[in-house]
């Protein structure tokens, strides 16, 4: 059973820092990150579970093992720039994406399109990743068709049949994940990691304004699907209220109309879009908390 691991990227200037001190407790200077493009914020969280503390309630002489996630935080970047490897390799080792998407409006931060417009940039942020994918695929029937010059291969004309068929989806901007696979063609494609074929949470940073008036943060997404979920976060106001003493904390979320900070929230759509379940162990020495898939 390996630990969940979810990556934060989008354009820059959206709030991904933010989110992963959220998420993390972490305190990285919002604003700055690596200058290396390759280089990343990681953490590793340990998931709040009222279960296991009541089972561990039980066995006060045992440790309790919560579950837990690992956040990468990626450096932001320009239109085009996912294709680079430095950003593929990262993106490709994850189970999942948390793409932190533009909301809020302050004038001061420049923004890397004309407006600010969340359900624009989810939707180039999606190209962006289908992109990726077509090149990559690209690239292994380019090879694959030299392989099978002269020769005849099963596997391989399967794979190129099953590559082909995803090529086709992505040509018509239709992400893998929506894409309904027979389950041997689903297994060969996770091999690749594809990244529209990833979970992915669009998480959307908005003003404190905003935030109290959406009906739904469904309203954003452009095209409901599959394996993919959004929530939206004040990453400001949050921030303000995680430096306060924690028996406040409760207090001042409530008259922010706030009903839970961003890491209950990402937490209980993360499993969903990932399709996981807690799943609890006692042992001799400790009693332990898993996330496995249902």
């Amino acid at each position: 059973m390996k630990k969940m691991k979810f990556a934060l990227f989008g354009f820059p200037k959206t709030g991904k820092t933010t989110l992963f001190n959220l998420l993390t407790g972490a305190e990285y200077e919002v604003g700055f990150h690596p200058k290396k493009k390759d280089e990343l914020h990681l953490r590793t969280c340990l998931i709040p579970d009222d279960r296991l503390d009541k089972l561990a309630a039980l066995f006060p002489e045992k440790e309790k093992k919560p579950a837990t996630i690992d956040f990468i935080d990626l450096v932001g970047f320009q239109p085009g720039e996912i294709k680079t490897s430095s950003y593929l390799v990262q993106l490709r080792l994850v189970d999942g994406l948390a793409h932190v998407v533009r909301g809020f409006k302050a004038e001061e931060i420049p923004h890397i399109h004309p407006e600010i417009n969340p359900r624009h940039d989810i939707s180039r942020m999606e190209e962006e990743l289908i992109l990726a994918d077509l090149l990559s695929i690209e690239k292994r029937l380019s090879k694959l068709e030299k392989e099978l010059r002269g020769k005849t291969s099963s596997l391989g004309l399967r794979e190129k049949e099953i590559l082909e068929k995803a090529q086709q989806h992505l040509l018509k901007g239709q992400p893998l994940r929506e894409i309904d696979f027979l389950r041997e063609e689903e297994k060969f494609l996770r091999a690749f990691s594809f990244l529209s074929q990833k979970p992915i949470v669009q998480a959307i940073n908005l003003d404190e304004s905003e935030l109290t008036k959406i009906e739904s943060p469904q309203e954003f997404l452009p095209r409901p699907g599959p394996r993919q979920a959004v929530m939206a976060f004040c990453g400001q106001i949050e921030s303000e209220i995680t430096q306060l003493p924690p028996q406040e904390q409760e207090q001042f979320l409530r008259e922010y109309g706030l009903k839970e900070f961003s890491i209950a929230k990402f937490l209980r759509i993360s499993f969903q879009v990932l399709n996981l379940i807690v799943f609890y162990t006692v042992g001799k020495k400790e009693v332990k908390a898993w996330t496995i898939p249902e």
